[in-house]
């Protein structure tokens, strides 16, 4: 099964939260950092190229593994304090807003 991830051209997480950015180089593992809902990708290239895509951007093709869950919460902010915030109380959007086609993984292989 593959699944797409929206990535910084320098292939850096989307969030650019430094507590909770990743790396994905191709042919690599990346795990979930602990006590997150896991790496935040999407069922379809058009669901990820909906939620975000800039010049600054690009979509990778990725892996999944382990068993993967919707979230019932999305952080309301993209920034350092509204991620820490969300994944430390749980604050943050309901289901009607997370992005069609969101699913996330413990961890996964990045194929691009």
């Amino acid at each position: 099964m593959i699944r797409y991830k929206v990535v910084w051209k320098d292939r850096g997480s989307f969030n650019r939260n430094d507590c909770f950015s990743l790396k994905y180089e191709k042919d690599k593992i990346v795990k979930a950092k602990d006590d997150t809902l896991g790496i935040f990708c999407f069922k379809t290239f058009y669901n990820a190229k909906n939620y975000c895509y800039s010049k600054y951007s690009e979509i990778i093709r990725v892996k999944p593994i382990g068993r993967g869950k919707i979230p019932k919460r999305i952080a309301s902010r993209l920034t350092n304090d509204g991620i820490v915030s969300f994944y430390k109380n749980e604050i943050g959007y309901d289901t009607s807003f997370i992005p069609y086609g969101t699913i996330c993984y413990p961890e996964v292989l990045v194929l691009d």
